[in-house]
């Protein structure tokens, strides 16, 4: 089953906002070495408090700060060039987005690949995301609080409350408190919030921005979602596992093929592909995963680092007579990794059953201009 070229091209449209001016604006004023911080999964969006930005919202996102494109530092902005010069507090990057009228209907995700370090998102002066966890990937659902057809505005609000410079160990950042109980801030033993008991945070670069590209994404109601793809032993086996989710939130049940194709990263030559079929009640979501073996692939290693695409189409059939189409993609390696013992007793690590040494330079993480990321010439480089 192949469901045409035209797929490829418009099944997962998507915004390049890092492009997108943005205007950078540093809020000096604003309150945070005594904020409550909260971890994922312990706290409802919808009961933390809306952080207006000091100068006011048409302010931001017309005249406040200087215009830039992500990724950017507040120091690479700021900074003037002096390597020590440190900001610690909240600043803003805001920007409007025009979406487009043909995407209603979609799943609209913003993507972001970096940030540092408390990330408070919002979309149109309303807060859409909450994290304290940025320097990850995050990924942020926002279709509620978009009108497609229309301008949007977004800004970040990040906050850094200090980290390392220096090439030493670093230790833990201390900021901010655990959420309320009952009313009344707490520290990590259990002290009020006058004895300055603050979180330990794990050691970070001290810069703050956003340091990752910035996506949207429109999706159908019926997509897949975290597909990759894992090796399995025995090593040398070119055993693969492929994986992942596929979510309904089409309001009706969907009766879901999923088609797969593995193929070298630079090639058309189809190594092998199949599909898969699931059913979604409204709401819910499954799991695809099926288990390869590829003699004819090469295995990769540094010297003969050979890539391959996993590519997975699913086409999906509602009630009401509407298909749906979705497609997306992930690259990897036939490779196997393993930390075994020998016969003397020694450890060692091997790739694809062959022991490695490995030999590396130090990275520290800073790199010249932007600081906490680099371009693509340096990362090449």
């Amino acid at each position: 089953m192949l469901l045409g070229p035209a797929l490829a091209q418009d099944a997962r449209p998507s915004l390049d906002l890092g492009s997108s001016p943005w205007r950078a604006w540093r809020d000096e004023k604003a309150p945070y070495l005594d904020d409550p911080l909260h971890l994922p999964g312990q706290f409802k969006l919808s009961e933390l408090p809306v952080n207006s930005p000091g100068c006011g919202w048409d302010t931001l996102h017309t005249t406040a700060g200087v215009v830039t494109r992500l990724p950017a530092t507040i120091e690479s902005l700021f900074g003037e060039g002096n390597p020590s010069w440190r900001y610690h507090g909240v600043s803003w990057f805001a920007t409007e987005v025009e979406i487009p009228e043909s995407w209603r209907g979609r799943i609209l995700k913003l993507q972001v690949g970096k940030a540092r370090l408390r990330l408070e998102l919002y979309v149109n002066e309303q807060l859409a995301a909450y994290d304290i966890v940025a320097e990850p990937p995050l990924s942020v659902d926002i279709t509620r609080f978009v009108a497609p057809g229309k301008k949007n505005r977004l800004a970040f609000r990040i906050t850094n409350p200090g980290g390392q410079r220096g090439w030493n160990d670093a230790p833990c950042t201390e900021w901010g408190f655990l959420k309320p109980e009952n009313g009344k801030v707490v520290g990590g033993d259990g002290t009020s919030a006058s004895s300055k008991t603050t979180r330990k945070l794990p050691p970070g670069h001290d810069f703050g921005g956003i340091t990752g590209e910035v996506r949207l994404e429109a999706l159908e109601p019926v997509h897949s979602e975290e597909l990759w793809v894992k090796n399995l032993l025995p090593a040398g086996a070119r055993r693969i596992e492929l994986r992942a989710e596929v979510r309904n939130q089409a309001g009706q049940p969907a009766q879901v093929e999923a088609h797969y194709e593995i193929r070298p990263w630079k090639g058309d030559h189809i190594l092998t592909q199949g599909t898969l079929t699931l059913q979604l009640v409204p709401g819910s979501s499954g799991d695809l995963a099926k288990t390869l073996e590829l003699p004819a692939a090469s295995l990769w290693s540094p010297d003969s680092p050979a890539l391959y695409t996993c590519r997975l189409r699913l086409k999906s059939r509602l009630p009401n007579g509407t298909v749906l189409l979705d497609e997306t993609e992930t690259r990897f390696g036939f490779r196997v990794i393993e930390a075994k013992v020998n016969a003397r007793g020694e450890h060692h690590l091997y790739l694809n059953g062959e022991r490695v040494r490995l030999r590396s330079a130090i990275d520290w993480g800073y790199y010249r201009a932007g600081g906490a990321f680099p371009t693509r010439e340096q990362a090449r480089r």
